[in-house]
C-alpha cells in the first residue's frame, strides 16, 4: 500500500492543557494535518480493509527547498548533497503519519515493527507513505 500527501509536511504538536481540570488536547494544526493525511490514505486504499498483523512503514518527507538559498545550494539540496537539519524532527513526523492511519490502513500502530524514515529536499514538499505486511 502506498499514497502521498500533496503540501507542506507538518509533524505533530505537542498537547495543549486546559488550564482548569488539566485536560489535553491536540493542537489544531495537527488535528487538520492529521486529517488530511487520513483523507489521502483513504483515496489510496479504496474501501480496503486495515492490514492486521506485523507492518513495516516507509515514510519520505520531502521538505521544500527555502526560497533564499543560491542557485547552487538549492541544486546541491535537490541533488541529495545537502539534507534538511530542519523542523519537522523525524519523531514528530512518525507519530503523526502513525497516529492518522490508526483505523484506515491499519488497525493500530503498535502493528508497525521496522520503520524506515528519510527527511529530504523536493521541489514540491510531500509525504510518501508506504506499508506493507511482514511475512513470518
Amino acid at each position: 500500500m502506498r499514497f502521498e500527501v500533496e503540501g507542506l509536511v507538518r509533524g505533530k504538536g505537542r498537547p495543549r492543557f486546559v488550564r482548569t481540570g488539566g485536560n489535553a488536547y491536540t493542537p489544531r494544526l495537527s488535528e487538520h494535518y492529521e486529517n488530511w493525511i487520513r483523507w489521502n490514505a483513504a483515496a489510496a486504499i479504496r474501501g480496503q480493509p486495515p492490514l492486521s498483523g506485523p507492518l513495516s512503514i516507509k515514510v519520505e518527507a520531502e521538505l521544500s527547498v527555502p526560497q533564499s538559498w543560491s542557485p547552487k545550494k538549492r541544486k546541491a539540496a535537490l541533488s541529495g548533497e545537502l539534507r534538511p537539519e530542519v523542523r519537522p524532527d523525524f519523531d514528530n513526523i512518525a507519530k503523526i503519519v502513525a497516529d492518522a492511519l490508526s483505523g484506515i490502513c491499519y488497525w493500530d500502530d503498535k502493528q508497525i515493527c521496522t520503520a524506515v524514515f528519510v527527511k529530504r529536499y523536493a521541489e514540491e514538499p510531500r509525504l510518501v507513505v508506504e506499508i506493507n505486511e511482514i511475512g513470518p
